[in-house]
């Protein structure tokens, strides 16, 4: 269902500074855009805010500005936001130059899309393949009977 997903994390365990921010934008059952943003303290539920909006480009516009926000993290709360997740369609905002963060940020993993058994679709070719994870090698074994 969501169009764009993004998950950035800012980490400064000196200054005990440990954020996370994360924006999915998609369309609801009405075929309406919104965007639900989510932050807080890394291992806390957060904070949600729903924003509707009339088209993908007004979505689009309030995402590359919440980017843009955390880009001056850095200097506002002394920790720079990381890439943590990103869907393939917030590559381009990613990329854009006016809505980088301060340091350039490395996808760890993508963001597994929640469409059921259409889910087999690969990251874009920009962001790195991953080693599976215990759950992906967990998976397997059960699958394979050992």
């Amino acid at each position: 269902m969501d169009e764009l997903a993004i998950l950035l994390e800012a980490r400064a365990p000196e200054l005990n500074r440990m954020r996370f921010w994360r924006v999915r934008v998609g369309r609801d059952l009405f075929g309406s855009w919104n965007a639900r943003v989510t932050f807080g303290r890394i291992g806390g539920a957060g904070r949600t805010m729903r924003s509707d909006f009339e088209d993908r480009d007004e979505a689009r516009a309030f995402v590359r500005k919440g980017l843009k926000r955390r880009k001056g993290a850095q200097r506002r709360c002394g920790a720079t936001y990381q890439l943590v997740e990103a869907s393939g369609e917030a590559g381009d905002l990613l990329s854009q130059e006016a809505g980088a963060p301060a340091r350039p940020m490395s996808a760890r993993r993508p963001i597994q899309q929640a469409s059921g058994p259409k889910s087999g679709a690969l990251p874009p070719a920009s962001v790195p393949a991953l080693p599976p994870t215990f759950w992906d090698w967990l998976e397997a074994r059960r699958e394979s009977g050992s």
